[in-house]
C-alpha cells in the first residue's frame, strides 16, 4: 500500500472522479488524541488493511487500531473499503478516526505460595499434611 495520498492527475479527472487515477481509494486519518494522515490503499482493500497500514504508521499491532467512520466503528475486518468510502461520503478523501489502544498486559504469572505456620506449625502441607511441624 502507498503510505500517503497522492495529488490528482488533473484537475478535469478530479471533478469526474473525485479519486486518484489509479482507482485507490484515499482516508484522512485522524488520531482521537490529534493529529492526522492521508492513506491511500487499493480499492479492493478492506478494513483491515486499512488498520494495517495505519499500525504501521503507528508503530503498533493492527489489533490495537479501532477505527470510526461517520460515528459507526468498522469492526468487520473484511468490509470493503470500498463500502466504507461510499458510506463516508465517496468524496476524494474520506474521514476516519482511529483509536490506538494500549498492548494487552501480560498475563502474570501464577503465584508460588509457601506453606502457612500458625505458632510454628504448618498449616497446610502437601508433604506432612495439616499440623507437621514446621522445618
Amino acid at each position: 500500500f502507498s503510505s500517503f495520498c497522492s495529488p490528482m492527475a488533473s484537475e478535469e479527472t478530479a471533478a469526474a472522479t473525485k479519486r486518484p487515477l489509479d482507482g485507490s481509494l484515499c482516508f484522512v486519518a485522524k488520531k482521537s488524541t490529534g493529529g492526522s494522515a492521508d492513506f491511500t490503499v487499493p480499492s479492493n482493500g478492506t478494513v483491515s488493511d486499512l488498520s494495517a497500514t495505519i499500525a504501521q504508521h503507528e508503530g503498533c499491532q493492527a489489533a490495537q487500531i479501532t477505527l470510526i467512520c461517520k460515528g459507526s466503528v468498522l469492526s468487520q475486518a473484511m468490509e470493503s473499503l470500498q463500502t466504507v468510502h461510499e458510506k463516508g461520503g465517496g468524496g476524494e478523501k474520506v474521514l476516519v478516526v482511529y483509536i490506538v489502544r494500549k498492548p494487552a498486559a501480560p498475563a502474570a504469572a501464577p503465584a508460588t505460595s509457601a506453606p502457612t505456620t500458625v505458632n510454628g506449625v504448618v498449616a497446610s502441607s502437601a508433604a506432612g499434611g495439616v499440623g507437621a511441624p514446621a522445618a
